[in-house]
């Protein structure tokens, strides 16, 4: 059980399709236009269109009435809703979509992805169901995978959006994806692309990090694995660690369970203070 969680928790839209997606940011970059044009041109494109659902498999009903309104231009709506439910095993598995960018090519993109994932997630649910019946029979293992979404932040420059994938299985774990999307611009903001040209970002972050990890092991407020534990530990952050900017405007920084410290933990999050990167954030 622990590995087909694990390979429900690596599966991921194709590598093609991330690619398109930063291809397209490059060229936008390129081309990129004064702030009020882009914003006037995403005000003159935009329109408020009925939503088609697509049925990604026959156990997908559609949830249009389940729509919340994200901002004047930008949005996330419930796109497609997969439920399954016999026996010991549960799924529902909630499809997102995001509407109104500036920049047309980089939503689809963007849509494609959240598609892509969710498909993956079905199809193999289904798969990994029939193979253990036929090899276990009516055997009582409660078995439940969920996929849903949350809006992190929402403001008129961006949109932050979450969507949470849980396996559960005598124990749950959560795997969290987060799209940081600039509303004004049509871009997806990567890490990278918080900081001036050359910046060294990963240091002063890291630092930090580990400095309160070590704060919070003293006060016992929670434990992170460290040097000794004989398991590997935190050092630093990767270039594109994943993150998600709040509503203050701060980078926050996330973790997958067990990737920094014992289950208990969930899934870590550490919001770095602005004086942190002051200097090198644009």
């Amino acid at each position: 059980m622990s590995n087909l969680k694990n390979e429900y928790n690596e599966m991921q839209a194709s590598d093609e399709l991330r690619e398109r997606v930063g291809k397209i940011m490059a060229e936008k970059r390129k081309r990129r236009i004064s702030p009020i044009k882009a914003v006037l041109g995403a005000a003159a494109c935009f329109a408020v269109a009925t939503v088609a659902v697509f049925n990604l498999s026959p156990g997908l009903a559609a949830a249009a009435s389940d729509i919340p309104v994200i901002g004047d231009i930008v949005r996330v709506i419930t796109f497609g809703r997969y439920e399954y439910s016999e026996g010991y095993y549960e799924a529902n598995i909630i499809t997102p979509k995001v509407e109104g960018l500036g920049n047309r090519e980089l939503e689809d993109s963007i849509n494609a992805m959240l598609k892509a994932d969710a498909e993956k997630i079905i199809e193999r649910f289904e798969t990994d169901i029939a193979e253990f019946r036929r090899e276990n029979g009516d055997a009582e293992i409660h078995w439940g995978v969920d996929s849903d979404y949350e809006i992190r932040t929402d403001n008129e420059s961006i949109i932050v959006l979450d969507v949470r994938f849980t396996t559960t299985a005598a124990t749950s774990t959560t795997v969290h994806k987060f799209y940081n999307i600039d509303k004004k611009n049509g871009e997806l903001i990567t890490l990278p692309s918080l900081f001036r040209d050359g910046a060294d970002y990963i240091t002063p972050i890291s630092e930090y990090i580990s400095a309160e990890m070590a704060r919070q092991n003293e006060t016992g407020d929670r434990m992170y694995w460290s040097e000794g534990d004989g398991v590997d530990y935190f050092t630093e952050i990767d270039a594109n660690q994943k993150f998600y900017i709040n509503s203050d405007g701060n980078i926050v920084i996330g973790f997958e369970k067990y990737e920094v410290a014992p289950g208990a933990a969930g899934n870590p999050e550490f919001e770095i203070p602005a004086h942190i990167v002051e200097g090198i954030r644009k």
